[in-house]
């Protein structure tokens, strides 16, 4: 007599798992068409389980035709599921196309004999067969845990030799452990063979796969109906190379500017509002945002693109408009035309990121990523790879340019800079990796390795003995987000006694889009006894008023403004510089490149320069040198 103890609850629990899975978009890529199968298989085996089970517990009840049919078609499934949970492993291996067809037909072949044997159970009773007393397992009966086993094994094997496919261990762990689950229930089964084991174990497999792989909201956008950057990543894994899809990507101009201008919440609606346009004007895409007001739609290659991109140019020119909000954007497009070379995601997004910088909202061309915008992404990777190594080895370098008051040629300051090699030992320009690394979200621990380098090497050094007064260090706006920043950088200057009035922490005008939360670290920094500095003072979004309600000791002038200024004189920069000092500013120009330009700014009655006239950018010991060796230290 089979118990059914444990199979009822797990048929509940697996429509549960159906009902969730089924009513959310699904991104079209293998692991989820897999997974889709298993589901659909799963809930047909244990139907099956139940059905044949119950009948052959009162088998003299049923027609024998009816008995072998519903056993036979249990079997069925059950060499089905099996091949199904290795089918999975080889999707979320990210094996290519070709190959996984080959792998595939080439591992089917245990599951179709054995379903063949199952199939013909009535006509050779090798698997099972029906006499006076009921259900008797057949001599062959053995071939379903070895078949089970088999593809477990191949299941495993895929996992381990491919864990560089994996993102992350948590993704890799799970892929062992669902085939651990699947193992531990073919025990039980062997074990038990009268209760139904399996199915429990089998249902508790798929609810891993679910969580780790293909839960929609891991890949659906919040508040969105379309697919997320990493729903992306996954896609193109998939589709690049295959000469069968276009990618076209549609952003607004000016993202953050707009952002500032209609403030998070309404920006927030609005990227919502042309979500839903693109799902619902381009069904035949899959569509996905990818952050920064940017969105990418899929297309088959035969698709009009052209049309596509006059439609929503057309579109654009209208307000986007829900019962709160009535916001005006200007689109900008790139677009990536069929190919057959396998590009890597990070390449991808990276030459469509390039593209559409440089694409105009007024160009009647669309921006198309070419061999160059790939080329550039090319060098952009190595520079994130150089990045991640320094960063993860503690190797992110600290360089010092001085500042200077007067034509005494001894410097009161500097300013630390980070620098990282790449694999040749070559100096990459910050640059190039300081916005990757705001990018992937690397600049936290960046700006906490140079912060901490400078408070060692003032904890090391008489600087004040050189004439240093104070060092300043970057923060980028991005380090603002981090709640924690006030308390760790305190820390980090305390654990090597530094007094915090030695470094002026540089904020660029950038950071002073979100007043509140800046506002809120420099409150507690301030407490602390750091000092700050604006850098970049004329390239953003500050102004008198905005500067006096911030405990400001410095403000530095881009060199952009010092170059123009140069060029051709004129009031306004004097009349600023008049304003600070009034306002007990002191001023600091960089970029000064010559002695004409120095003079320039001290006859305008900046205090400070710096730049490469005086001095590069030098490496700590190389400053030791230079300057302590001059102070006598």
């Amino acid at each position: 007599m089979f118990d059914f103890s444990y199979v009822l609850p797990s048929a509940l629990f697996l429509t549960v798992i159906l009902g969730f899975y089924f009513s959310k978009p699904r991104l079209p890529i293998r692991a989820y068409k897999a997974f889709r199968l298993i589901l659909m298989t799963e809930a047909f085996v244990i139907f099956m389980d139940i059905v044949s089970s119950q009948a052959d517990n009162t088998f003299d009840l049923w027609p024998l035709w009816l008995l072998y049919l519903l056993n036979s078609l249990y079997y069925i499934g059950f060499f089905i599921r099996s091949f199904l949970f290795f089918a999975f492993s080889v999707a979320i291996a990210k094996i290519r196309d070709s190959e996984t067809r080959m792998l595939l037909v080439l591992t089917d072949i245990p599951m179709v004999v054995c379903c063949l044997i199952a199939a013909t159970a009535k006509a050779n009773g090798y698997l099972f067969r029906f006499g006076p007393e009921g259900f008797v397992r057949g001599p062959l009966n053995w071939i379903t845990g070895v078949c089970l086993m088999f593809y477990v094994l191949c299941s495993l094997i895929m996992v381990v030799t491919h864990r560089k496919a994996f993102d992350n261990n948590h993704s890799f762990q799970a892929g062992l452990n669902y085939n651990y689950i699947i193992l531990l229930g073919a025990v039980f089964r062997r074990l038990y063979p009268n209760y139904l084991f399996l199915d429990t174990f089998c249902v508790l497999a798929v609810l891993v796969m679910y969580l780790s792989y293909v839960n929609p909201d891991l890949h659906l956008e919040t508040k969105m109906r379309i697919f997320n950057r990493e729903a992306l990543k996954n896609y193109l894994e998939e589709i690049s190379g295959l000469q069968k899809y276009k990618v076209l990507a549609v952003g607004i101009h000016e993202y953050y500017d707009m952002r500032v201008v209609y403030g998070g919440p309404r920006m927030d609606e609005g990227l919502e509002l042309i979500a839903d346009e693109l799902h619902d004007t381009y069904p035949e895409a899959t569509c996905f945002y990818i952050q920064a007001g940017r969105f990418v739609m899929v297309v088959e290659k035969h698709a009009n693109a052209d049309r596509m991109i006059r439609e929503l140019k057309e579109r654009f020119k209208r307000p986007w408009k829900s019962a709160q909000t009535e916001l005006y954007f200007e689109p900008v497009f790139s677009i990536i035309e069929p190919g057959d070379h396998y590009r890597s995601p990070d390449m991808i997004f990276a030459a469509l990121t390039e593209t559409m910088d440089q694409a105009s909202p007024y160009s009647e061309e669309c921006a198309k990523v070419t061999e160059a915008s790939f080329e550039a992404a090319g060098k952009e990777a190595v520079y994130k790879q150089a990045l991640e190594y320094a960063v993860d080895h503690d190797l992110v370098e600290v360089f010092l340019q001085p500042i200077f008051r007067d034509r005494s040629g001894q410097p009161v300051g500097a300013e630390a800079l980070a620098r990282i090699r790449d694999e040749h030992g070559n100096i990459v320009a910050p640059g190039y990796f300081i916005s990757i690394a705001e990018k992937n979200g690397m600049i936290n621990r960046l700006g906490e390795q140079v912060f901490e380098k400078v408070c060692r090497f003032l904890s090391e050094h008489d600087v004040k003995a050189w004439g240093i007064e104070y060092i300043n260090v970057n923060i980028s706006p991005l380090q603002f987000m981090k709640a924690d920043l006030a308390d760790r950088y305190s820390q980090i200057a305390a654990g090597y006694h530094v007094d915090p009035a030695m470094i002026h922490l540089e904020i660029t005008e950038e950071a002073m889009i979100n007043e509140d939360i800046m506002n809120n670290h420099i409150r507690v920094l301030e407490q602390k006894g750091f000092r700050f500095a604006l850098d970049d003072y004329g390239i953003g979004y500050s102004n008198i008023s905005r500067l006096k309600r911030c405990p400001f000791s410095n403000v530095k002038l881009d060199m952009s403004l010092v170059w123009d200024f140069c060029k051709a004189p004129d009031e306004i920069l004097p009349t600023m510089i008049t304003a600070f000092r009034h306002m007990d500013f002191s001023v600091i120009a960089e970029g000064i490149e010559t002695k004409d330009m120095a003079e320039a700014m001290w006859d305008i009655g900046v205090e400070f320069l710096q730049g490469f006239y005086f001095a590069k950018p030098m490496p700590l010991q190389d400053f030791i040198g230079k300057y302590g060796a001059a102070a006598g230290t």
